[in-house]
């Protein structure tokens, strides 16, 4: 007897098709605009070739020098920016060879070591869930934020695959080991140290004394690199920084970003476009005191509801963690889905032991998902509101909600990887 295929199936089924469409055609233009699509690449090897030909690291007119030589040019905001990225000591070495060749076969380079640490992170994620890799490699093959991620050549690949080795140590026990590799992934992106609270309440001093040595260890190794005047260079600039980042925070999702889309003063970003709260001007309040108590607000629900489990730690765990870290993050990408990837591969396991609303939730996911490497697009249309920034700051809260649900459901049965 003839059967029909479910209504859910058929869903799936087109979803996956228009991401592999959209990543098709969005990955085929990007790669024929390099190098001014792969900007996050663009903005290290220009710094290396500027290093090369005898240039300084604290020489903040390093973008617009370099580029008149090469006859490119960065963006505006990243011209701003790029001399004060607190990690690019750390991954200047890398950059420094890739830029010993021309720029094209540098990010063909960068590319296949990013396409090979992406494959060896899945693999080793697979084998600690204990499942096929073959279903965790395609799935990380269709993530359409790690291929945004990818074709930016951004640094996120490297703090991904350092987090995720960090992660899988201390899923076998290895807390010092866990903290190590955590710590050089907290030193490139900060918000990684979030999923290492759970693992506290039991191994807390070898996993603190983990944290500390990746951290010192990858602070001296960019030292080795830029010397203590490029490092205090970075210091002292770093207010200048946050300043410079208001321009993004229509594209930003994090509760500050949300938080303003709602009541903030208008910004204008490189392009001139003028954005503002949803509510301007009948009420404007101050976005970063209102962000500061609700980060706190929303860390102490975590902590009151983390002292009340026992037992081991889970991935879920981390995921509730990890999201919450996103969220309250000054800067928050779309990009960084990434970082969830395991936990939610972790859920997408144990679907069947979560609740009907929970595993609603888990497949609402796919929606903002799919639109990951299309939201500046979104964000011009929709000026002069930051609807980006509300949708998106949306969906963390959504994920935070996600994940606490989902580890309150699995805690009781599966205390391990799951």
């Amino acid at each position: 007897m003839k059967t029909s295929i479910p209504w859910g199936r058929w869903a799936f089924l087109f979803l996956l098709c228009l991401i592999i469409g959209w990543e098709a055609i969005l990955a085929g233009y990007k790669l024929s605009q390099f190098p001014y699509q792969a900007v996050d690449f663009f903005q290290h090897d220009f710094l290396a070739r500027f290093l090369q030909q005898g240039g300084s690291f604290t020489d903040p007119s390093w973008p617009i020098r370099i580029g008149s030589t090469l006859g490119l040019r960065l963006p505006p905001s990243l011209e701003r920016t790029a001399p004060l990225l607190l990690y690019q000591p750390i991954v200047l070495p890398l950059f420094w060879v890739l830029a010993l060749f021309p720029m094209h076969v540098a990010y063909a380079i960068w590319l296949a070591i990013s396409l090979m640490l992406i494959g060896w992170t899945g693999w080793r994620i697979a084998r600690t869930l204990g499942v096929s890799p073959a279903p965790v490699l395609f799935a990380l093959g269709m993530w359409p934020a790690m291929w945004h991620v990818l074709l930016l050549g951004n640094i996120d690949v490297l703090a991904w695959a350092l987090m995720n080795a960090g992660w899988m140590a201390l899923l076998r026990d290895r807390p010092r080991w866990g903290g190590f590799w955590i710590g050089w992934a907290t030193a490139l992106k900060g918000f990684p140290i979030f999923v290492t609270v759970p693992w506290l309440r039991n191994s807390g001093r070898p996993l603190v004394e983990g944290l500390a040595i990746g951290m010192l260890t990858s602070i001296l190794w960019g030292t080795l690199w830029v010397g203590p005047t490029g490092g205090g260079f970075l210091l002292r600039h770093l207010t200048d920084y946050q300043m410079a980042l208001e321009m993004f925070m229509p594209a930003n999702n994090s509760l500050l970003a949300w938080l303003w889309a709602f009541a903030g003063p208008p910004i204008q970003d490189e392009k001139g476009i003028r954005f503002y709260g949803l509510l301007y001007p009948r009420l404007v309040l101050p976005p970063r005191p209102l962000s500061i108590l609700g980060a706190a607000f929303l860390l102490s629900l975590a902590g009151v509801w983390t002292r009340q489990q026992r037992g081991e730690p889970s991935l879920v765990e981390g995921g509730l963690w990890l999201s919450l870290g996103l969220l309250i993050w000054p800067v928050s990408w779309i990009n960084y889905h990434i970082y969830l990837f395991t936990p939610l591969t972790a859920l997408a396991l144990y679907r069947n032991r979560l609740r009907p609303l929970t595993r609603w939730m888990l497949r609402m996911m796919i929606i903002p998902l799919t639109i990951a490497l299309s939201y500046g697009a979104i964000t011009a249309i929709s000026a002069p509101y930051m609807t980006v920034s509300f949708l998106l700051g949306s969906t963390r809260l959504l994920l935070l909600g996600l994940f606490f649900r989902a580890a309150q459901e699995l805690q009781p049965r599966n205390r391990s990887g799951g």
